[in-house]
This record gives C-alpha cells, sequence and structure tokens, in this order.
C-alpha cells in the first residue's frame, strides 16, 4: 500500500463494501476516542504511543485511498476516501489534546520552567518540554531558585535509601567498585543506559539506508523512470533523516539521565570513603586535595568514557557493514579504508600506556597546584600578615608550570592521534578510487557507483572520525576509574580493635559503669606505634585529662577513642552508645547558621540551648551579634568568627548532645584567661552544666601542660604521656578521687608504659576574625553574568589574545584551505568520472597525480595547524590566563577572598582546568566543522540555486532559534558552574571534618546534604545537557528539510539537473547532516567551555584591589626607621558590625606591648589593621609619621615585620628558601639562628633541620615545629616594628616563656606588638593594652610580680 504501483483499473478499485464498513468502524472509535478524552484528559504514554503509530499509518492509507480513487473513480471507492481522511483528522486532533493538555492541574508543577515529569509522550519525543524554559530564559533572568523548580525526570537524581549504610571497601579496587555500580544502580537506570545503546544501534541501521537512497536517486535522473518512483525516494530520505534525528536525541538524552545517576553515585561514595580514618602509612599526599580532583577529574573522565561506549558500537557496525556495501560496489578496493582505518586506530591503541602514564602525572600535577591555591585562600590572613604573599604565590605559578610540563606529552599525542583521525577520508578516498581503478580500469568509473562508493565512505568516516578522537578520552577514563577504583579501595581503619556489639553489649552488662577501655594497646597513625602499652579504664563519672607538651601525642590519644588512630596492637574499646567529640580543630558545615551548627540535626530544647550557650559563654557574644545566632558561618574553619569563638561553638555543640564520652581536645587553648575561668566555674565549679550531669557521663580531655589548674576542685585524674624521648616511658597516674578498678577477664589492671615515638601534626587554631556578620554586599561586587550581549564578545577577545593573534589568523587561514582541500577531492573525482564518460583518454597515474597531490596537500595543512595550536599556543594561554587570575587574587581585599573561597578554589579547579584542554579542542573543532558546514552548503547552491532559498529559510530558522537558544544556555551554564562551589566545598570540608563527623554518627545526615548540594547542582547541568539535544534535533530537522528541498528539486527538474553535480550535492546532504551535528556538539562543548573563560573575564575584570583609591606613594627606603606607631581615632568593621571604635593609642619607637582581651574583642584585628586587612570606616595609623592609606600594602608588609598564628610555607622549596624567601642570608645565619630557636630539642630531628637542602613536603614537621620555623623566618628578617598575632598559640607555658626570650633578645631596640593569651608572663613587656569590645584601654601593670588576675580581662 505504501508503495503502490497506479497502473491500471483492476488493480486500483477495491472491491466489496468491507473496506467501506471498516473505515465507518474506525471513523466511530476516533470520534469516540476524541470525546472521551476531551471528557476525561487522563494521560497516558501508552495511549499516546498507539495515538502517534495509528496516526502516522493512517496518513499514508489516507494517500493511497485517495490516489485509488482518483484513478478509477467509483461511489464507495470516494466514501472510502473520506472517511479515511475523516478518522486520520479526528486521530491527529487527539493527538494533540494530548500533547498540548494534561490532566488536572497538579500544584507541584505551577509556575515551571521545565517540567519534564508532566511532559506528554511528543513532548518527551520532541523535546518541547524545554520550551517553557527557553521563553523565560529569554524574557527573564534564571536564577537558582528557578533551576530548583524545575521537574526533572527523576531517573537522573541519585537518592539514598532509607536505612542505607555504606561499609568500606575492602575488595579488589577495580571489580570491587564496578560490582557496587552495577548492584546499587536501579533496573530503570541499567535499562536507560542499554536503551541508548540500542538507539545507537538503530541510528547506525538508518544511516545505512542513506548510500542507497542516493543511489536510487542518482540511477532516477540518470534513468527514465516514473516520477512517482523519485517522489517515493524522496519520502525515503525525509523518513530516514527524521529517524535519525529523533534516534539521535533520545539516545543522547536518556544517555544523560543515566550517566547524572552514575556521577551521583560516584561522589557520594568519594563522599563516604573520605570521612572513614585515614590509613596515614599509605602515600597518598594531601587527601583533601585528591578527594576534590577525584569529584571534579576523574569522575566527569569517567563518566565521558561512559557515554562513548555505544558511539563506538555504532561506528563499528557503521564501518564493517559499510565496508561491506563498499565491497559490493567497489570490488577489493574497499579493503582500502578498512586497512587505513585499522591502522589510524593502532596509533593511540599503541600510544596508550604512555597516554594513560601521562594523565595519571597531570592529575597528580593537578593536586599540587590545588594544595599550593588552597594554602593561600584559606590562610589569607596568615600570608599577608608573614610577609610571604609573593612567596606563596610562586609556588601556584611553578606547580602550574609542572601541571602544563606533565601535559606535554599528552597534548603531543593528541596532535598525531588528531592528525591520524582527519586523514582517513582523504587517504580512503585515494586508496579506494586508486585501487578500483587499477583493479577494474578507468573506463568503468561512473556516476552512480561513484557517488554510492562517495556516500557510503562519508558515512564510514564520520563515525571512524569520532572514533578515533574518542579514544584518549578512553584512556583518559580508564585512568581516571583506576584513581577512583585505588581510592575507594584505600586501606582505611574499619576496626580499631574492640568487640563486635554482642561482646559489646555482654560487657556492657557485667560492668554498667564502664565506657570505655583499652587494654595493652599500640596506636599510631602508620605502622610504626607511637603510643604503646596503654591499659585504660574510662568509667561513667570521671574525668581523665591528658597531659603533656605540645607534640607528644596527646591528640593521637584522643583521637584513637573515636577510631582515627590505628591500634596496632592490643584492643580498645568503646561502649558508648553516644559520643562527642571536640576537636583541635573546630569543624563546621559551611552555609549553616550558629544555632544549626550547635544542634547539629538534633530537635531544639531551649533549656538545654540557653545553659549550653551560658557554659559556653557565648551568650555575650550572640547578644552583640545583629542577627543573633541566625548568622551564618560561611566555611567550615568558621570564619568570620574568631579563633576562640570557633572553639566555643565547637564545644557548645558537644555539651549539646548529651553525650555519655564526651572527648575534647584542647579546647582551652587560644581562650584569653578571663573567658577560660568563667568557662571553667560555668562547667566544673559547683552547680556547673558537667558537675551537674557528671554522674552520667565520662569526660576525656587533653591539656597543653601538666597544668590542670583549669578544674580547680573537680576530682579527675591525669594521664601524662612523659616528654618526647625514642624510648618507652612510663604512665603517671594521679588520683585524686580513683573510681573503683573495674576488672576485664583475663586482663591485668597494672599501670603500662607508654612511649611516643613520632611526632603529631596538631593544626593550630585559625585567624581571628572579630565577630561574626554577614558581610556587606558593597564589600565586594557580585561576580554574576555582565550583559549577555557583550559577554561573548569579550570573552572571545580574551581567549583570542591569550592564543595569540598571529597563531589565530595562521590557523583560521589554513584550516579554510584545509577545507577547499577536502571538498575539491569530491569534486574532482565527479570531473573525472565526468571526462571518463566523455571519452577522455588521458592515462590513470595522470588523475591519480593531481589526486595524490591534493590529499598531500591537506595532510601537510593538518599537521601545521595541529602542532602550532596543541604545542605552542595552548601552553601560552593556560600559563596566561592563570597567571591573570593569580596576580588578580593576590591583589584582591581579605574579605573578599575570605567571603568567596570555595567560589575562588573552584574557579582555580574547574575553569582552569577548562583552559588547558577542553576549550581549545572544543575551538579548533568548532573552527574545523564551521569552515567545512560552509563549503557544504557552497556545494549545495551550486548543486541547485533552488536550493538558495531553502538555505536562506534554514538561515533564518537557525538564528531564530540560536538566538533564544543562547538567551537561556548561557544563563544555565553559569549557574552550573556556580552551583557545583557548595558541593565541592562540602566534600572538602567532610574529609576536614571527618573525625567530628563520626563521633557524633552524623554519617547519613552528612551524606544527604552532600546529596542535595550535588542534585542542585547536577539540575543546571541537567537541563543545559537536554536543551543541548534540544538545539541538535532541531537543527537537525531543519538539515532534514535541506536535504528533502533539495532532493524534490533535482526530482523535480530532472531533465534540467547535471548529475554530476546533483550526485555531489546529494553526498554533501549526508555530509552536511554529520557535519552540523558535529558543528552543533562542538559549538555546544565550546559554549560551556566559554564559561571558563566569561568567568575568569568577571574574576579578573570584577574583583576590587585591596589598593583601589589608595594614593601610590612609596617613603623613604629605610622606613620605618624609628618605629613609632600611631592610632589616631581610628575605627573599622566588618560588614555593618564595629570591630575596633576610636581607638587612640600611640606606641613609643624601640617599646614592648602585649595586647590582651578576650576573645572576639578585636585584639587580632588591632593589629591586621596595621597590615591594610580590615577596611576602615575613620581614623588614620601612622608609623614614624607616615600614614598607612599613602602607603601600597604589599610595601607596608614588606616592611613591617610579622609572625602569624600559622606558618605558611612552600611546600616545593627547599627548608632553606622557607626560612629565607629573599635569598638574604648565609647558611651560617640561618644556622645560627635555628639554633637558638631549637636549643631545647637537640637531638629530637636535628638531621632534618641541618639539611637545608632537603624539600620542605619531605619533612614532615609538626605543627609546634613549623611555629618555630615561622620564628627563625621571622628573626632572619629585617625590620624596626615586629608584630605577633597569636604566634605562640598553642604552646605550653614553658615553650612559650623560652620563645619569647629568643625573640626578645633577637629584637633588641625595635618596636614589639604582641597578641597573647599568656598572661602569666607579662612582665616581660613595657606596656599592656587591653581590648574590649572594641575599645582598647591601658592597663597599669607594675614591673614586679604579679598574678593572672591582676592583669585578667573582664568580659562584657
Amino acid at each position: 500500500m505504501l508503495y503502490a504501483k497506479l497502473g491500471g483499473p483492476s488493480s486500483s478499485v477495491l472491491k466489496g463494501r468491507s473496506s467501506v464498513e471498516a473505515c465507518t468502524l474506525q471513523f466511530v472509535c476516533a470520534i469516540v476516542l476524541l470525546v472521551r478524552y476531551s471528557a476525561s484528559r487522563k494521560r497516558s504514554h501508552l495511549f499516546e504511543l498507539s495515538l502517534l503509530c495509528f496516526t502516522v499509518c493512517d496518513i499514508f492509507r489516507t494517500h493511497t485511498t485517495w490516489r485509488l480513487s482518483h484513478s478509477a473513480p467509483v461511489h464507495h471507492d470516494s466514501v472510502i476516501a473520506v472517511l479515511q481522511a475523516t478518522a486520520t483528522a479526528a486521530y491527529g486532533v487527539l493527538l494533540s489534546l494530548a500533547t498540548c493538555f494534561s490532566e488536572s492541574p497538579d500544584p507541584r508543577f505551577v509556575g515551571l520552567v521545565a517540567k519534564e515529569s508532566d511532559a506528554s509522550l511528543l513532548s518527551l519525543l520532541f523535546l518541547s518540554w524545554l520550551n517553557p524554559l527557553v521563553s523565560f530564559g529569554l524574557r527573564n533572568r534564571l536564577s537558582q531558585d528557578d533551576v530548583a523548580r524545575a521537574a526533572i525526570h527523576h531517573n537522573a537524581i541519585f537518592t539514598l535509601p532509607d536505612g542505607e549504610t555504606d561499609r568500606p571497601n575492602v575488595r579488589s579496587p577495580t571489580t570491587g567498585l564496578l560490582r557496587q555500580l552495577i548492584r546499587r544502580m536501579p533496573l530503570r537506570i541499567h535499562l536507560l543506559y542499554m536503551g541508548s545503546g540500542l538507539l545507537s544501534i538503530m541510528v547506525a541501521a538508518v544511516t545505512l539506508c542513506q548510500p542507497l537512497i542516493i543511489r536510487g536517486l542518482v540511477g532516477f535522473l540518470q534513468g527514465t523512470q516514473h516520477s512517482s518512483a523519485g517522489a517515493w525516494l524522496v519520502v525515503a530520505l525525509f523518513f530516514t533523516f527524521l529517524t535519525i534525528a529523533l534516534l539521535q536525541a533520545q539516545g543522547t538524552h536518556l544517555l544523560d539521565q543515566a550517566a547524572y545517576r552514575v556521577r551521583g553515585f560516584l561522589i557520594y561514595r568519594i563522599h563516604t570513603q573520605s570521612i572513614q580514618p585515614v590509613d596515614h602509612g599509605v602515600p597518598g599526599g594531601n587527601e583533601s586535595a585528591k578527594v576534590t580532583v577525584l569529584a571534579n577529574v576523574d569522575v566527569p573522565n569517567f563518566i565521558s568514557a561512559l557515554k562513548s561506549v555505544f558511539p563506538l558500537v555504532n561506528s563499528a557496525i557503521t564501518v564493517g557493514v559499510g565496508g561491506y556495501m563498499l565491497y559490493q560496489v567497489a570490488g577489493l578496493a574497499f579493503l582500502g579504508p578498512l586497512v587505513l582505518s585499522l591502522l589510524s586506530i593502532a596509533v593511540p591503541v599503541l600510544l596508550g600506556p604512555r597516554l594513560a602514564r601521562c594523565q595519571r602525572a597531570t592529575l597528580e600535577a593537578t593536586e599540587k597546584r590545588l594544595r599550593s591555591m588552597s594554602q593561600i585562600v584559606s590562610n589569607i590572613r596568615s600570608v599577608r600578615i608573614g610577609g610571604v604573599l609573593s612567596f606563596a604565590g610562586e609556588e601556584v605559578l611553578s606547580t602550574r608550570q609542572l601541571e602544563i610540563a606533565a601535559a606535554k606529552l599528552y597534548r603531543k599525542i593528541f596532535t598525531f592521534v588528531g592528525c591520524a583521525a582527519d586523514s582517513v577520508n582523504g587517504l580512503s578516498l585515494l586508496a579506494t578510487f586508486g585501487l578500483y581503478t587499477v583493479t577494474k580500469g578507468a573506463s568503468t568509473l561512473e556516476y552512480t557507483g561513484l557517488f554510492t562508493a562517495l556516500s557510503l565512505i562519508a558515512i564510514m568516516v564520520g563515525p571512524f572520525l569520532n572514533l578515533v578522537q574518542m579514544l584518549p578520552d578512553l584512556y583518559e577514563g580508564y585512568v581516571s576509574w583506576k584513581r577512583l577504583s585505588h581510592f575507594l579501595a584505600f586501606p582505611r581503619i574499619t576496626d580499631t580493635g574492640g568487640s563486635r556489639d554482642k561482646v559489646k553489649a555482654l560487657i556492657r552488662a557485667a560492668n554498667p559503669e564502664l565506657i570505655a577501655f583499652a587494654r595493652d594497646c599500640s596506636l599510631g597513625w602508620t605502622p610504626e606505634a607511637v603510643l604503646h602499652g596503654l591499659t585504660l579504664n574510662i568509667v561513667r563519672g570521671s574525668i581523665t585529662v591528658i597531659a603533656g607538651e605540645t607534640g607528644l601525642g596527646k591528640s593521637t590519644l584522643l583521637k584513637s577513642l573515636v577510631g582515627e588512630v590505628r591500634v596496632l596492637e592490643g584492643f580498645m574499646n568503646i561502649l558508648a552508645d553516644q559520643v562527642s567529640y571536640c576537636d583541635q580543630d573546630p569543624f563546621f558545615l559551611p552555609g549553616g547558621t550558629v544555632r544549626e551548627q550547635i544542634l547539629w540535626g538534633n530537635d531544639l530544647d531551649l533549656t538545654l540551648y540557653s545553659a549550653v550557650l551560658r557554659a559556653c559563654q557565648l551568650d555575650a557574644d550572640v547578644e552583640r551579634w545583629r542577627s543573633r545566632d541566625s548568622q551564618v558561618i560561611s566555611t567550615t574553619e568558621g570564619a568570620p568568627l574568631s579563633g576562640g569563638q570557633r572553639k566555643r561553638i565547637s564545644l557548645a555543640r558537644a555539651l549539646y548532645h548529651n553525650p555519655e564520652l564526651l572527648i575534647l581536645d584542647d579546647v582551652f587553648t587560644g581562650i584569653d584567661s578571663d573567658t577560660t575561668g568563667r568557662m571553667r566555674d560555668a562547667l566544673f565549679g559547683p552547680g556547673g552544666f558537667l558537675q551537674t550531669r557528671l554522674s552520667d557521663m565520662a569526660v576525656v580531655m587533653s591539656s597543653s601542660s601538666a597544668d590542670v589548674e583549669v578544674l580547680k576542685n573537680t576530682p579527675f585524674r591525669v594521664l601524662d604521656v612523659g616528654n618526647f624521648t625514642t624510648r618507652p616511658q612510663k604512665i603517671e597516674i594521679i588520683t585524686e578521687k580513683e573510681p573503683s578498678e573495674l576488672l576485664i577477664p583475663g586482663k591485668s589492671s597494672e599501670k603500662p608504659e607508654v612511649s611516643e615515638q613520632a611526632t603529631i601534626v596538631e593544626t593550630a587554631e585559625p585567624p581571628d576574625v572579630s565577630s561574626l556578620a554577614k558581610e556587606d554586599e558593597n564589600d565586594a561586587p557580585d561576580l554574576g553574568p555582565v550583559e549577555e550581549s557583550q559577554s561573548l564578545k569579550k570573552d572571545m577577545i580574551i581567549y583570542l589574545r591569550s592564543l595569540g593573534a598571529l597563531g589565530v589568523t595562521v590557523v583560521l587561514l589554513l584550516t579554510l584551505l584545509k577545507c577547499i582541500a577536502d571538498k575539491g577531492s569530491a569534486y574532482f573525482l565527479s570531473y573525472w568520472a565526468g571526462q571518463v564518460q566523455a571519452g577522455d583518454t588521458r592515462p590513470v597515474g595522470f588523475w591519480l597525480g593531481i589526486f595524490c597531490g591534493i590529499i598531500a596537500g591537506a595532510l601537510l595543512l593538518t599537521l601545521s595547524i595541529f602542532w602550532l595550536f596543541f604545542m605552542h599556543m595552548i601552553p601560552k594561554s593556560a600559563l596566561g590566563l592563570h597567571e591573570d587570575m593569580i596576580q588578580t587574587l593576590l591583589r584582591a581585599p581579605t574579605s573578599f577572598i575570605e567571603s568567596r573561597s570555595s567560589e575562588i578554589l573552584n574557579r582555580f579547579i574547574q575553569d582552569v582546568g577548562v583552559i588547558d584542554l577542553e576549550l581549545p579542542q572544543s575551538f579548533l573543532n568548532t573552527v574545523f566543522a564551521l569552515c567545512f558546514t560552509i563549503c557544504s552548503i557552497i556545494v549545495l547552491a551550486i548543486s541547485s540555486p533552488y536550493t538558495l532559498v531553502s538555505l536562506c529559510v534554514s538561515v533564518i530558522l537557525i538564528w531564530y532559534i540560536g538566538s533564544r537558544y543562547v538567551a537561556t544556555s548561557s544563563q544555565l551554564r553559569t549557574l552550573q558552574i556556580a552551583a557545583a562551589a557548595p558541593m565541592v566545598e562540602f566534600l572538602r570540608a567532610g574529609f576536614d571534618g571527618r573525625c567530628t563527623i563520626r563521633a557524633f554518627g552524623f554519617e547519613r545526615q552528612a551524606a544527604l546534604t552532600l546529596l542535595d548540594r550535588l542534585n542542585h547542582s547536577q539540575k543546571s547541568a541537567y537541563l543545559f545537557r537536554s536543551l543541548q539535544a534540544w538545539l541538535t534535533l532541531l537543527l537537525d530537522l531543519i538539515a532534514t528539510g535541506v536535504a528533502v528541498t533539495l532532493a524534490s528539486l533535482l526530482v523535480g527538474l530532472k531533465s534540467k539537473t547535471n548529475v554530476g553535480w546533483a550526485g555531489v550535492a546529494l553526498v554533501n546532504t549526508i555530509v552536511l547532516s554529520q557535519e552540523l551535528k558535529l558543528l552543533i556538539h562542538w559549538i555546544t562543548t565550546f559554549e560551556v567551555a566559554m564559561g571558563a573563560i566569561q568567568r575568569i573575564r568577571e574574576f579578573i575584570t570584577l574583583t576590587p584591589s585591596e589598593d583601589d583609591g589608595r594614593p601610590d606613594e612609596k617613603p623613604n627606603d629605610d622606613w620605618p626607621l624609628a618605629g613609632e606607631v600611631k592610632f589616631e581615632n581610628f575605627t573599622c568593621c566588618h560588614g555593618d558590625t564595629p570591630i575596633l571604635k576610636n581607638v587612640t593609642i600611640t606606641i613609643n619607637p624601640g617599646e614592648k606591648v602585649a595586647i590582651i582581651g578576650r576573645t572576639g574583642s578585636g585584639k587580632s584585628s588591632l593589629v591586621q589593621s596595621l597590615f591594610n586587612l580590615l577596611p576602615r570606616t575613620q581614623g588614620t595609623i601612622s608609623i614614624d609619621g607616615v600614614n598607612l592609606d599613602t602607603v601600597p600594602s604589599p610595601l607596608i608588609r614588606e616592611r613591617l615585620v610579622g609572625l602569624p598564628q600559622f606558618t605558611i610555607c612552600n611546600s616545593l622549596a627547599t627548608l632553606r628558601r622557607n626560612l629565607d624567601p629573599s635569598r638574604a642570608h648565609s647558611d651560617a645565619e640561618i644556622t645560627a639562628v635555628l639554633d637558638k630557636v631549637f636549643a631545647d630539642v637537640k637531638g629530637a630531628g636535628s638531621d632534618t633541620l641541618l639539611n637545608l637542602d632537603q624539600v620542605w613536603e619531605r619533612c614532615e614537621f609538626s605543627q609546634g615545629w613549623q611555629q618555630r620555623l615561622g620564628i627563625v623566618r621571622m628573626l632572619l628578617r629585617r625590620g624596626r616594628v615586629w608584630v605577633f598575632d597569636e604566634a605562640t598559640s598553642g604552646m605550653d607555658r614553658s615553650t612559650h616563656e623560652r620563645m619569647m626570650e629568643v625573640v626578645f633578645e633577637a629584637v633588641k631596640g625595635g618596636t614589639v606588638i604582641f597578641v597573647t593569651h599568656h598572661v602569666e608572663d607579662l612582665r616581660m613587656f613595657d606596656r599592656v593594652l587591653e581590648v574590649r569590645k572594641g575599645v582598647v584601654s591601658e592597663r597599669e601593670v607594675g614591673r614586679g610580680e604579679r598574678g593572672e588576675d591582676d592583669i585578667a580581662v573582664q568580659g562584657p
């Protein structure tokens, strides 16, 4: 019926009345269905699918019945035609109703910009559910809230099943992760993935029908068939193009759904593995940076490789079947393309191992660069106070150069692979027609076989080109899969030697007061033990104080109680059901309020909450904050809280959870003495918070020294780990109220020995950032997108400049010549065939020689383009853009960097990674695809001038669709990148706070929080990818229209058509379709990648400079000479919150001034203002009469000598360079200062200190030693004003006093400003300044003996 031959009347008359009755029944059913659906409008995709099939089939049936009725006009034949047409129309109306209207409005989907989950079948098929999003994006500015409300398909969202627990993987790396991935994905996700593969195979099958149709059309143009044959060939061409467009769009969309689901699972597994205890004995570098790179680089690489599997299958089928079809046309000449294909595949396969090693080295270099960047961003105040900003920036630039150098081999391999892939088309034409003419003779070359072979080669080479270019991506995906598998199988401490739950229950039943115990334990971070022979009972109602000097293992012992440290010998068991842990380094969930940080998922008990705030002395702080306890903590470290406030909030969280076992790690370090005294009374005094609850819990806490005065009259016992030594030391138990010994069967209760075998790295508190408040929006401009009409132009200018104007011009010129050569080869073959048919007698060698010259020229052009672009232009662009970003960052205000730390790191992770390869690759491929598309259009126009009409209409449609697409996609692109920052920040935060998360049993809540951020970030990415599929589908439909128009004109104007040009044009319809797909693919890829340039441009142009508006007046070279410091009516704020108020003080030359005060009072802000780290609202600061407002900030930090809390190092530099960044001192001078600072620890690591050539990252200094090395670096500098910002925080009293003596001896005659919490040795200073609520006053204290209470600062 679809191809009825309308010959004589006998074949055209439908006999009998059964057809009339059948059509009448069909007509009645259609009307009934139409009325029924109009009343109910119940949506069913199965019903819509059946309607679609009925409608399509009835369209052909209607055509047939009408043709038959016209050829033999019988009355009932006309009735059949009318009834058939009416029924088809009814089905069409019904299908339109089912598509345009849904069932009763669902309030969940009202006002959504995209609602895929409620879309009709046709809307899903043609992706028209995205039309409201496109219209909304054209008229409005999309926001994260708009994206969050979009109802995307649930298949793309990874969720955590109720009650699921994720255990660390201890099986074989690769198979274990693969098994988990297969098991954890629902059946529908497997079906989605396999369905996309089936659609890909169907695309290959339909594509292979195109050469047959072209063969029929060329034969039709040369023959005398009836015009209906040509018409049906045009219809067949239309359906092949339409089917390919729909199948590809749906296959891509289904694959995206499965890919985003898999991505969610992998990032979730990275998170769950990263919060497990780390086995420090396994090499892995900075694991926080590794986690970030795995999530941002390795997961996308693996997903890209996963999505490449079915296109590879498609390419293999197309090449295999196409080769057989080519054999039918060209005989043995088909071997040419196949052999060339195999050889070009062999190139990347043979280079695969080197490519994998190169990729692994590049990723490791990226981790080093990220670690260096994190050091600057996270500790910007310490970097600037220490005067090492340029030194730290130098490390980042060095790691960037190493990263670019590591990728050089990869770019070289990619160049050769690209040349090999691009050479296949030309060499295949040469091999095929060269062999054909040699074996069969040139006289057999004719149009039908020529254009059939050309179309087959075009179909084979197009997917094959993708196949060869995908192979490096597959290797990248394989390397990333191995890295992911290795990390997820990374040895973790999964069992600390404790009994299982049943044994634990038996012990609790026998000893109900026992909370935790250890027997003959050896503890360590590595296989080498740190503590030996530990035997300990922790019982309900007891307080155990772990005492000892800094770096001797107190934190090691405490972290063993939360499972972070390995139990090498013996066993340890924690019997408590609820454990609270207050880490030495407080951890916070970024973006949570103060109240949320304390509750941490628990219900609010106002009575308990108020008691906790009072016990931690937070009630006064909360009263001062503008938003009270609803203020947001923006970072995991706790910015913008002061160091003491961070510790007290962390302590409040531990107290609020009513634990059975309370573990406190140095909670009083860094808190002023007055606040410490109040907390002591509120916690341990009569009626104190812990005193009244001690009967229900046990407390284990560490102290920086054996001085446990903080507990005063509270019964406790002290566990002293002894002095630092390599031989075992005994643990001394001092008991004032010894709990009754609880015996564990088979174990001795004797007091064991303990030794310290390694230094524990303990991180000091973060910088003091005054009070908590939201940063004013006016402090720094928003980094949102600029006007879209100018954005792309500006981005292109910046990127082209980074590549180099001359290089870009040469590449564009060579690419244009390359396209002309490739398109000219097909025309040359057509001309050759025409000359042969016209009787040309020139030898085959003549024609083949010309053809070889064309192909060789194209290959040389390709090699020149790739080598110039990948080996010269890309490194220049990558280094230049990164250096511009670094310089912008180093000039940015401190408040700007702290408030946008996660966003800045995200830029240096994602954006910098994009400009390394993805952006230049997409740029070059876009240029290639655009030039080839333009050349194909020119060929079509030459072959049939009337086609220009459809081409003009197509250009208008493309402009119309493209303008609407760009308006929405550019916004989604920006939202997609910005939405990834909170997820990345939380992923890094999870690793940093793993001890706290596990101790509180917060694993599931943390996982849910991560998945919430992950799914939010993926929603904009999913919509963006769906919009790309929508654009590709529409452009494929436009290409379908152009192809059908061309074929129709050729058929209709058969007598006026040049068969040679017509054949070239028909081949180019297939090529044009593929080129349009490649063009759209690379344009959309380039568009995504250009988002990195947009964000880089916005970062460079919109980031303020800390010296904006500051006069550039440099003082004398010897400034400051005397060292007089004056504050005159100085006031500064953090946002709207005053930090310092009307400060007027004068520090005379040579004076040594101590600054004390309650945590959060503003004492660190006072010294930070000297370094221009805080914005001034009024007043001035001057040194030796020079107003600091007139001095550039870098010069201030160079001339003042500062020592921050954190010691910032260059991990790639030597110890010598870290101690003397300016290279101004000899080894003898450096060693002399080292001897003074480390005089009391000679013999404990002196070999490392004496080896000044050792690289810093291999030294593995403890935090305490890094503080001392910071003092060494400071003493090696020259200056008259010395500023210490709690430089001895965390040191015990004796070490602090020794360091003070060394410092004061070295800076004799200089002005010293020292912020300190140590109030017991203030007699060493000439003056003491007290900061209270932002007001600075002088305390008159004599030079004689003084006690702590004499100088204690009264709190608010």
